[in-house]
């Protein structure tokens, strides 16, 4: 019995792995407080099947080092902003975007999967375009945290279906409803084998979203239109640009 249960975990171990595990010379493993430690060593199976038996808690790097992401996650941090993911993923959800909604300590998380991966740059315009589109706050927080790594292998975030070190419970996946995605945890996992992705199509809509407002160009007056030198200041400047140089507005 205790072989088989053995297997299963592997095996379980390996589909998980394949899905989140973006890098395997380095791992991050939460401490009791719950912060993370880096450790400079290879990750191994072994690791991951400790994960799912409660003895260590893993996160995973959000970009590989390549600096590509095969995946987002938008953290609520408290149940307010945990109530407005769970809505953006039920209006996702009926528009046809697949989307994964998880649980955490203090509210839960938002996957969305690519089918291929991506630049972390674009990976992030997404991000931010799904944000703005359903007015989410200013803190919720879109991983990766990065546009391209650093020094460092850049943010991570808990590996699902591990211990929280901080309160010792484990975190499932919901439907918006909050029904279970399935009854038990590791009937959960197999359905991250290969999980739903978001289309081209959408991506490309939200990552055009996601773009910063582009800036309009300043002039000066030998740069800005206008055929004649009072025109050329007028666009240069405005009135009030102007007047406020000499008098207090």
């Amino acid at each position: 019995a205790s072989d088989v249960y053995k297997r299963q975990l592997e095996k379980l171990a390996v589909g998980l792995a394949e899905t989140f595990i973006q890098r395997w010379d380095m791992y991050p493993q939460q401490l009791e407080n719950g912060s993370y430690l880096c450790v400079k060593e290879a990750l191994t199976s072994e690791h991951i099947v400790s994960h799912l038996k409660g003895e260590i808690t893993l996160g995973v790097y959000l970009l590989d080092p390549d600096s590509q992401a095969r995946f987002i996650v938008i953290d609520a941090d408290d149940e307010a902003q945990y109530s407005q993911l769970v809505r953006m993923a039920a209006s996702l959800r009926c528009h046809g975007l697949p989307s994964y909604l998880e649980r955490s300590r203090r509210g839960g998380h938002l996957w969305l999967f690519f089918e291929e991966p991506v630049p972390g740059v674009d990976a992030r315009f997404f991000g931010k375009g799904l944000i703005a589109s359903h007015c989410l706050p200013e803190e919720i927080e879109l991983y990766p945290k990065q546009d391209v790594l650093g020094d460092g292998p850049g943010s991570l975030i808990r590996l699902p279906f591990g211990i929280h070190r901080k309160d010792g419970n484990r975190y499932g996946f919901v439907h918006p409803s909050g029904k279970k995605l399935a009854p038990l945890l590791r009937d959960q996992i197999p359905l991250f084998y290969s999980p739903q992705t978001v289309s081209e199509a959408a991506f490309n809509e939200f990552w055009h979203i996601g773009q910063p407002a582009p800036q309009s160009p300043k002039f000066t007056p030998s740069e800005a239109p206008g055929d004649t030198l009072s025109e050329r200041v007028k666009a240069a400047i405005s009135v009030l640009e102007f007047v406020g140089q000499y008098v207090e507005l």
